[in-house]
Order: C-alpha cells, then structure tokens, then sequence
C-alpha cells in the first residue's frame, strides 16, 4: 500500500516517459489513494512542479512532496479549496480597479505571466489531443465536482485579465484579447502536447475576460457619473 507517510512503496510500478517511473496505488484513507514518483533506480522522482507524487483526495488531486506531505503551493490552494479560486479572483479585480493605473497595469502583466504559468509552464508533455464538442461536459456539470470545479476555474482565470485590460486600454477592441490568448494557449498545448486544446476551455475563458471587461466597465462609468455630478450645497 502506497500513503502519503510511506515515501517508497514498490507495487505495481508503471513507466513513464524516459526513465520515470510511477508506483501504482491501492487506495489510502478514507476516499484518498496516493502515486508517489520514482526513476528507473528506485529514487525519488520530482516531475515539471516539483512534486514527487499526488493524492486523490474525492475528486480532487493534491501535489505531495517527497515526504509525502502534500506541498504548499497555488495548485493545492486552489484545488483543495475551489472558494478560493473565487476569493482571489475577486481581490485581484478589486486591485486591479483601486490601483493606481500604471500599478494596475504592471499588476496586468504579471497576471498574464501567472495565466501562462498555470497553463503551459511545469507541464508533462505528451501526445497531442483535442476535444472539439463544445459543452462536452454539460451532462456531468452538476453531478461531478472535479467538472464543475474545472469549468468555474476556466471562467474565473480571465476575469481578472479582463479587468486589468479594461482598465488600461478602456477599447472595444479588448474583448478579443481574452479570445485570442485562450486560442493561442489551446493550440500551444495541442503542439506540445502540454494539455488538451478544448473549445469548451475557449468558451470559459473568453466568458471570463468579457465578465472582467464588463466588471470594470461598470465600475469606471458608476465613478465618472459620481465625479461628474454636481455638489449640492445645503444653505445655513
């Protein structure tokens, strides 16, 4: 039995690319299992984000250090607590409005760096798949979490890129950056093989920057009529 306090556990070993390998699990506590990495020796084996293994916690996979402890990293955060997801995203549109505009845009583009992080960067390549059906996943939206937490993700990645864009262009022509970043992102990971290009992910995103662009549109009309309009003076 492989655990998260067991960092070598020999059964069922199953190769990866190269000379990884990765030990098969049989299910931990409670709904838990755990896959801890090794090389062809019997070492450790850290993969792209520095984890040497992952534990399936329901329906949801956790990044484990070569201890076995689950890490302390944004994709634990965020999949451990889908909320959070939300929380953050909120606080970074909030910045992204509050700010002053030329923080705001340095926010922005360190916010794209973060998007092409968590979709391209520290990424097992593989071969190249696709997933042309739009709303492939309507039928298992409400009955799977892992599905739902996907999909709301996709969503809430751009709607702080959406803000930031909003914010420092102020054109229409905006809304076809979140569009365009969504497709130029899909089609590296169908050429790399980083990921599977899906319009189902090109919808999310593009729904997300257009909410973002929304958002700060609404915000930056509500105060310019609030500058614009005239003091009243009460009379003594």
């Amino acid at each position: 039995m492989c655990s998260a306090t067991w960092p070598l556990c020999c059964s069922n070993m199953l190769p990866l690319r190269g000379e990884q390998q990765v030990t098969g699990s049989t299910p931990g506590y409670g709904t838990a299992d755990t896959d801890m990495y090794f090389d062809a020796n019997g070492n450790s084996k850290a993969l792209s984000k520095g984890q040497d293994g992952i534990k399936r916690s329901g329906k949801v996979n956790l990044l484990l250090d070569r201890n076995g402890n689950i890490m302390l990293c944004v994709d634990n955060l965020l999949n451990g607590f889908p909320c959070m997801v939300v929380v953050f995203g909120c606080v970074v549109c909030l910045l992204m409005i509050v700010l002053p505009k030329s923080l705001s845009v340095v926010l922005t583009i360190v916010y794209v760096a973060f998007i092409l992080h968590e979709t391209l960067m520290f990424r097992e390549s593989g071969d190249a798949r696709t997933n042309f059906v739009l709303f492939s996943y309507a039928g298992k939206f409400l009955k799977e979490q892992s599905v739902r937490v996907g999909v709301i993700n996709n969503i809430w990645l751009f709607i702080p890129l959406g803000t930031g864009l909003y914010r420092w262009f102020q054109k229409k022509w905006a809304l076809l950056f979140p569009f365009g970043m969504s497709v130029a992102i899909e089609t590296t990971q169908y050429i790399t093989g980083l990921g599977i290009a899906e319009f189902d992910d090109v919808f999310g995103n593009t729904m997300g920057g257009w909410i973002g662009i929304l958002v700060a549109y609404i915000k930056m009309m509500w105060h310019s009529e609030t500058v614009s309009r005239p003091q009243r003076h009460s009379i003594r």
